[in-house]
């Protein structure tokens, strides 16, 4: 586990195509974590929308030291609140 003092080059950023083996290394943990199975199809399906920025849904990447630690999905929808988008993490 990586702490915030070991570390001064932790930063939050948009994904790119670059980034695609990484995260499914890491999408594969966390499937894994809740026991469930997800097909090729929805994963792949997942990370075009994450990088579609016209899907409603996008994503960020959380790097330490140059290396993908974790990520982010976040759905953008309407809601019966407000007029602006809401954000489901």
């Amino acid at each position: 586990m990586i702490s915030l003092q070991e570390s001064e080059a932790f930063t939050i950023r948009q994904p790119s195509r670059e980034d695609e083996a990484s995260w499914r290394k890491l999408w594969a943990q966390y499937v894994t974590f809740y026991e469930a199975e997800v097909g090729e199809e929805v994963r792949g399906g997942a990370w075009q929308r994450i990088l579609d920025e016209d899907a409603g849904m996008f994503g960020r990447i959380a790097e330490c030291d140059g290396e993908m630690v974790g990520f982010s999905v976040c759905i953008l929808h309407a809601g019966s609140w407000t007029l602006d988008p809401i954000c489901y993490l």
